[in-house]
């Protein structure tokens, strides 16, 4: 819907990898950037992984702000990660 969102609102997507010492946890995502406001959110699905992360669904919902800079946020990560038992 052109002409909705100002100039000042961007949206962005891609995937991730998240490392720990179980493994590594694979998401794809999309979210909203309001560059004016400085606030953002995203949604993440869950792809997968490897180690204790191998088989994972589940979704994760983040949601924050940024400095004025850009150079870091803050952020709240709520949403479900299913671990399948049956691959390790």
């Amino acid at each position: 819907m052109p002409g909705v969102e100002p100039a000042t609102t961007l949206s962005y997507s891609g995937t991730s990898v998240f490392h720990t010492e179980k493994g590594d946890l694979h998401t794809s995502f999309i979210g909203v950037l309001d560059t004016t406001r400085l606030v953002f959110t995203e949604i993440s699905r869950v792809t997968g992984g490897t180690g204790r992360f191998t088989g994972a669904s589940g979704n994760v919902f983040i949601s924050g702000t940024i400095t004025a800079d850009g150079t870091s946020f803050d952020s709240r990560i709520t949403g479900e990660i299913y671990l399948d038992r049956s691959a390790q």
